[in-house]
């Protein structure tokens, strides 16, 4: 996170730090997720995939009076870590992360002016032609390894003489060479850069409108999906990991987006939206 915001971001590195192995006592965790949520823990296909969650139960045990005592017996008195709780960082806290970082302070190297370039002597004098290094939302890695590659014939200060390759012109201005050691990687997931206006169906099949809007919007699925799919990504994003270490507590994006699909090809949407609540809610 960048500096000016670690103190008010503090909190979300450091809660699912603090909390994610604590165990969650049969009766807790029997209180506070609700039935509808319970099928949904129960279809999950490896507990480990899901970070904190360890459920021995068969999957795919799916009526309500199966799935609790199924619960009952992998949290019962013989078997008392069978179950310990995720804590994820709260809605707000990714909320907060997702302005400060993903729609801002990750994007410093995307909204830079980069360009190559090529030369050619005449009359005594070199010449540079520029064009200028645009980056499609949804091929984020070509964009990005263009950028690594880091030579000199990426600049970040000159602007390109045309964005037109056919009326772009021969000029007299040299180059600023650009540091790629200064680069900062966009968030990003499966070759999708992540922000504010990325289309969500990009990102997780089956969404309809922006992440952005949909992760402000009102409660629904969607919302939770998102989230979570946001929280992934930044715990594993090397300028969190840099600062805040490798220790995970989201699953992978990948296994979220799954989940949502799944979720939604089941009708099973309303289970997952309980589940997620109940993970990003305080201990």
């Amino acid at each position: 996170m960048n500096q000016q915001n670690e103190a008010q971001q503090g909190q979300m590195e450091q809660q699912p730090e603090r909390n994610a192995h604590k165990a969650f006592s049969r009766r807790k965790f029997l209180l506070q997720a609700s039935a509808v949520s319970v099928p949904v823990v129960l279809s999950l296909k490896s507990g480990k995939a899901w970070g904190c969650v360890e459920l021995n139960c068969t999957p795919g045990e799916t009526s309500l009076s199966n799935s609790g005592s199924a619960v009952a017996s992998a949290t019962s008195e013989k078997n008392p870590n069978a179950y310990e709780r995720p804590q994820w960082s709260s809605m707000s806290q990714i909320i907060s992360a997702f302005n400060v970082d993903f729609d801002d302070w990750l994007l410093s190297t995307f909204k830079a002016v980069l360009c190559t370039y090529e030369t050619k002597r005449q009359s005594g004098r070199t010449y540079y032609r520029y064009t200028q290094l645009t980056c499609d939302m949804y091929s984020f890695n070509t964009w990005w390894n263009q950028v690594k590659k880091g030579s000199s014939a990426l600049i970040v200060t000159n602007a390109p003489t045309s964005k037109l390759a056919s009326n772009r012109q021969w000029v007299t201005s040299a180059p600023v060479t650009y540091n790629k050691n200064n680069s900062r990687m966009p968030a990003n997931c499966n070759s999708v850069l992540v922000k504010g206006n990325t289309d969500a169906s990009k990102l997780c099949p089956g969404m309809t409108g922006q992440v952005g809007a949909i992760l402000k919007g009102g409660d629904t699925p969607e919302k939770y999906a998102i989230a979570a799919i946001i929280g992934s990504i930044w715990e594993r994003h090397p300028e969190y990991t840099a600062r805040y270490g490798s220790d995970k507590c989201f699953p992978e994006p990948q296994a979220l987006i799954d989940a949502y699909w799944n979720a939604k090809a089941e009708g099973r949407l309303k289970d997952l939206h309980s589940l997620f609540k109940l993970y990003m809610s305080p201990l």
